[in-house]
């Protein structure tokens, strides 16, 4: 028996509003059967009630940065009035102030938008334990980060791991 086959699943929490986007979030995990476990939320409420809830652990989490505040404006407070910049909240949230037992190992920010400030405020609250990908990203290159990280072997083969296709690390920045 070998060491996947016994070790309980590695869980993912999905914070993403945009429908097509968790279709093919939802595409890229599914190979990977019972090695792991996805949890959804839509907005940034329902995933402030995922972390927090007794017990909730994630190994990652894969955060949209821009999405609707849902029952979260209380907890947010000081966030942009158009709601495009709460997934920096939510992260900042996590590191800041989530149960110690909530807090997920590994951060994939998830961005169209590419200012040089959001991306350095990003980063700063990642704090070298996540990845910030721009739209459009390679998904291979994400999914074996993904996978990496949470301990899981990628099924990605290596030959479609392109470096040449650019995710924002703290390097870079």
């Amino acid at each position: 028996m070998n060491e996947e086959a016994v070790q309980a699943p590695r869980r993912i929490l999905i914070v993403e509003d945009d429908a097509s986007m968790r279709k093919q979030l939802s595409v890229i995990f599914s190979r990977y059967g019972n090695a792991i476990e996805l949890h959804w939320a839509e907005n940034a409420g329902e995933a402030l009630s995922a972390i927090e809830a007794a017990g909730s652990h994630f190994d990652a989490l894969v955060l949209d940065l821009m999405m609707p505040y849902g029952s979260a404006r209380e907890k947010l407070p000081g966030g942009d009035p158009l709601e495009l910049d709460t997934g920096l909240h939510v992260l900042d949230y996590v590191r800041r102030a989530a149960p110690i037992g909530a807090l997920p190992l590994w951060v994939a920010v998830i961005t169209a938008r590419s200012g040089l400030a959001v991306a350095r405020r990003a980063t700063e609250l990642l704090a070298g334990s996540g990845t910030l990908y721009l739209k459009p990203f390679d998904t291979f290159r994400f999914e074996d980060d993904v996978m990496n990280a949470i301990g899981v072997r990628s099924l990605v083969p290596a030959e479609l791991l392109d470096d040449s296709i650019t995710h924002v690390t703290e390097e870079r920045l």
